[in-house]
C-alpha cells in the first residue's frame, strides 16, 4: 500500500517522470529507515508492522493531496486494527 501511495502521488505532481524518480529514490531510502525497526530475536522477526507503517506514513506525508492522504490513512489504521 505505501508504494502504491508514493507512486501514486509523485505521478499525479509531477507526471511518469516524477514518478520513476520516487520509485529510485525516495522509496529505498524510507525502506531504509522502516527496516531499522525489524529486529530477529530467537529466529522471531518482530516489527514488520510498525516497519509498513513507517513507510506508509511516508508516503501521506509527502504530498499536498489532503483527500488521498486521508484515505491513506484510513486504510492503514484498518491494517494496524
Amino acid at each position: 500500500m505505501g508504494a502504491t501511495i508514493f507512486v501514486d502521488a509523485a505521478n499525479r505532481l509531477t507526471g511518469h517522470e516524477g514518478a520513476v524518480h520516487v520509485m529510485a529514490y525516495v522509496v529505498s531510502g524510507v525502506e531504509f529507515l522502516g527496516a531499522g525497526v525489524m529486529m530477529r530475536e530467537e529466529g522471531n522477526v518482530r516489527g514488520i508492522n510498525t516497519a509498513a507503517t513507517l513507510w506508509t506514513s511516508g508516503a501521506v506525508a509527502g504530498a499536498d493531496l489532503i483527500l488521498e492522504a486521508a484515505l491513506a490513512t484510513i486504510f492503514m489504521i484498518a491494517a494496524n486494527s
